[in-house]
């Protein structure tokens, strides 16, 4: 699946915001190198909120 993001780091490097085209969103937290969470959300009727966690592999 192939997606159109774009997005932007906070100044402390420690967090960001997403917006995904069409109508979705996230806010992102910077856990590690290794890892990142986010929290999507979107506003399609109905709306939805997910959580994800991602981690690098090795």
């Amino acid at each position: 699946m192939t997606k159109d993001v774009a997005g932007v780091l906070s100044l402390d490097g420690k967090s960001f915001k997403t917006i995904e085209s069409p109508t979705g969103f996230s806010d992102g937290i910077i856990l590690s190198a290794d890892e990142i969470e986010l929290i999507f959300r979107d506003t399609a009727d109905p709306s939805k909120i997910t959580i994800d966690t991602l981690k690098r592999s090795t």
